[in-house]
């Protein structure tokens, strides 16, 4: 991938050439923001417990208790609470999903 150009070389730019370099400019600066975007949502973004219990209003203990496979409610948040060993981490996307449909 070819660099940017420096800016010694945008000076040396016409005033007829100008309108054209800054709209390109601002084509690639949209090209990036929407790659930026679609990489925020192809990864889960993962938080800890005190980041849900803090949105929520819930206690942290009451996202542990329901990280455990035995508890009543664990199939509601299996999708976005996962523990691996004693660290409980919740999805955001899915705390939110969860949250709307309270």
């Amino acid at each position: 991938m070819p660099g940017l150009p420096s800016a010694d070389d945008v000076d040396r730019l016409s005033g007829a050439e100008l309108p054209g370099f800054v709209a390109g400019l601002a084509a690639l600066i949209a090209r990036a923001a929407a790659r930026m975007q679609e990489e925020a949502t192809r990864r889960p973004k993962w938080r800890d417990v005190a980041w849900a219990a803090e949105q929520s209003g819930m206690s942290a203990h009451y996202f542990y208790e329901r990280a455990e496979p035995t508890h009543t409610e664990h199939d509601v948040f299996r999708s976005f609470v996962k523990k691996r060993g004693r660290r409980v981490r919740i999805e955001e996307a899915g705390f939110w999903r969860w949250i709307q449909s309270r």
